[in-house]
């Protein structure tokens, strides 16, 4: 019985120093800009929204700075994590019942694509975006 202690403890050891944590989406996103390069309405491409240069930064305080060119806008939102694949964002300062949903499509180093929906209508706005 002291052998298999003993056995399972050296075990447990190794595994633990041979520990690398996979980076969660938040790690991926947050801190990060992504620059659209494709952005799609209700499954239609539309490049002349992609040409805008929209451009998303998550920053560590749970804000989201969106900017565009052509013309100039610029907003920012409130984001929270609901779990690994959906993003709560709202702007609560001007409607509490605003509620939108990014959901990620994908995630890499250098790739992100996301859907955003709103609870308000049905439409879909889909993003393919590059980390700046």
């Amino acid at each position: 019985m002291k052998t298999v202690i003993f056995v399972a403890l050296i075990c447990v050891d190794c595994s633990k120093n041979n520990f690398t944590p996979i980076p969660s989406n938040q790690d991926k996103i947050i801190g990060r800009s992504w620059k659209t390069y494709e952005f799609s309405h209700n499954g239609t491409v539309l490049s002349a929204v992609a040409s805008q240069q929209p451009t998303f930064e998550f920053r560590n305080d749970a804000r989201i700075y969106f900017s565009q060119i052509n013309p100039v806008f610029r907003d920012t939102l409130l984001f929270i994590f609901v779990n690994e694949t959906n993003v709560q964002i709202t702007k609560p300062w001007v409607n509490l019942t605003d509620v939108s949903n990014l959901k990620i499509d994908r995630i890499t180093e250098t790739d992100f694509d996301f859907t955003l929906t709103n609870n308000k209508n049905s439409d879909m706005d889909s993003y393919k975006t590059q980390k700046q």
